[in-house]
């Protein structure tokens, strides 16, 4: 199936895939929306486990021994995490139930920073991965596409739009940028305007002094 999303972690590449019925196990991968793949050797990838999502995930980070993952909302639950300590067989941990797609997923300290479709930037405490507790939501001006933190920043990606777009202002910016020192109370701190052009799922990295996207 198609590949939506990957992250590499230590010696195991997690891939999101297109969500398909067939059976998913330690040595079947054909069901698996999330499939593991050890990859100590890059020129011979080796199938190490997967999970059944249900529906293709949008996102996925890892962090310690837990994956991370945002799924549409057709999908029970939009945002999972698997514990990944023994990667032939992940095991669901905790889930939330969101009232619309999440799109995209970032992990920094004890804290999942969330995109959703439903135009809002959500910030949930993880340190009980079982019970994920909300810290913060923003209603932004249009579907957040993609999180990545730096710092004590969070960068949002967002569904092209028209508005002013300036340091008071965020109506019209692509890119929003919060200072989430307290990730209880996510303050905006400037923005830009793209063009009118999406910010697309995961398409942003940021290097040093400079944001890619």
């Amino acid at each position: 199936g198609t590949v939506n999303y990957i992250f590499v972690s230590g010696r195991y590449a997690y891939l999101l895939i297109n969500n398909n019925a067939n059976t998913c196990s330690s040595t079947v991968n054909t069901g698996c929306e999330l499939q593991i793949y050890d990859i100590s050797n890059p020129s011979n990838p080796l199938y190490a486990g997967g999970a059944n999502l249900g529906v293709a995930g949008s996102g996925i980070f890892i962090s310690g021994k837990y994956s991370y993952i945002s799924q549409n909302f057709l999908a029970d639950n939009e945002f999972t995490i698997y514990d990944i300590s023994n990667p032939a067989n992940p095991v669901l941990a905790g889930a939330l139930n969101l009232p619309n797609s999440v799109n995209s997923v970032f992990i920094s300290g004890r804290y999942a920073y969330l995109g959703v479709q439903d135009s809002t930037f959500r910030i949930y405490d993880i340190s009980n991965p079982y019970s994920p507790t909300l810290a913060a939501s923003v209603s932004v001006s249009s579907a957040v596409d993609s999180v990545f933190i730096s710092g004590r920043y969070a960068y949002l990606g967002k569904l092209n739009i028209s508005g002013a777009c300036n340091s008071l202002t965020s109506t019209g910016c692509e890119l929003e940028v919060y200072d989430v020192s307290n990730p209880a109370n996510p303050v905006y701190a400037g923005g830009a305007d793209n063009g009118g052009s999406t910010v697309e799922t995961g398409a942003m990295f940021i290097s040093g002094r400079y944001l890619y996207m």
